[in-house]
């Protein structure tokens, strides 16, 4: 199926259309929060998001919970209509959560060179692993290990980053779901 790409950037009349439009078309629809202030530009409903970005601070202001508990406000995101979220948590790693349950991926040690890009890389690492089949656990797996090769990395745009060394960085930490072959 189509998958679109958007962030909190566009103003909240273009997000809501293209909510409507994933809805209408059963459109992948992947959105970025950006910051806390544009994450309120999406709507209440969030049924036509098949995933959704955010940080802690973006998910509290998004469903006005100030001081809710991470996993509490990725069940909140589920149930506004999000069919997954991925919410990060800086050095204590993300949660990814869709209806088969929340998984928790710790962050991956590194030597910071350069904090540029790697919020972008942990999107496009756990896009690309999903594009190619993989479960949101395991492509948040993969985006997290993109995201720790931009964290070391002086490009804000890592050069050495491929599907195949995601994969293979990432075989370690994904461990296969009841009735699945081990990656």
């Amino acid at each position: 199926g189509a998958w679109i790409f958007a962030d909190c950037n566009l103003p909240s009349a273009t997000l809501h259309e293209l909510v409507r439009l994933a809805r209408r078309d059963a459109a992948m629809l992947a959105i970025d929060a950006v910051s806390t202030r544009k994450a309120t530009r999406l709507p209440r409903d969030l049924s036509g998001i098949g995933l959704l970005f955010l940080n802690l601070d973006e998910a509290r202001a998004l469903l006005d919970e100030p001081s809710a508990s991470p996993e509490d406000l990725a069940a909140a995101l589920l149930d506004r209509g999000a069919d997954r979220a991925v919410l990060t948590l800086g050095e204590g790693g993300l949660i990814a959560m869709d209806r088969s349950g929340v998984t928790r991926v710790e962050a991956m040690p590194v030597q910071v060179v350069d904090a540029t890009g790697a919020g972008d890389a942990l999107i496009a690492g756990t896009l690309v692993a999903m594009l190619n089949g993989r479960s949101l656990a395991q492509a948040a797996r993969m985006g997290t290990v993109a995201a720790a090769s931009t964290l070391g990395c002086r490009d804000s745009v890592c050069p050495d980053l491929t599907l195949a060394g995601l994969e293979a960085a990432a075989a370690p930490r994904i461990s296969p779901r009841p009735g699945e072959e081990p990656s």
